[in-house]
This record gives structure tokens, sequence and C-alpha cells, in this order.
């Protein structure tokens, strides 16, 4: 169970599944969502759901407040 947070303001993604803040590949991750402007939560090996995106599409130049909450069986 662990909750990771962190404040963004993109000025572009150039990049699919661009990273923000993880813990590698095989762990836990904040980052786009392919080639959207969403945000994807994801988590490797957490015997529930692996990944959920955001609501907001990201608007560049503005600054978010980013969380993901994983509650030991659910990522918020």
């Amino acid at each position: 169970q662990f909750t990771v947070e962190t404040w963004i303001k993109a000025d572009i993604f150039d990049k699919n599944w661009q990273a923000i803040v993880t813990k590698g590949d095989n762990s836990w991750r904040l980052h786009r969502s392919n080639n959207t402007q969403k945000i994807n939560f994801a988590i490797n090996g957490g015997g529930g759901a692996d990944n959920i995106n955001s609501q907001t599409d990201i608007v560049y130049g503005q600054w978010y407040h980013l969380a993901g909450v994983y509650t030991g069986t659910q990522l918020r």
C-alpha cells in the first residue's frame, strides 16, 4: 500500500508512455498514457487492477498535481 504524488508542468510530451515518476518498468509508474494527453498509473504484481487512466487531459503549460494510490488491491 502506498501513494505516489508529484506536481508537473509539461511543455510537451514527445514520447508514447513518457515517464513522469517511476520505480522501473516492472514495478509502479506515473506516465503518459500511450500517445494521449492523459496520465496513467500502473503497477505490476498488484493482484488487482494493474492500471488506471486520468479523467482529465493534460494541457501544456499548466500545473497539475498527480497522485496515484495503491490500496493493496485497487488503484486510484
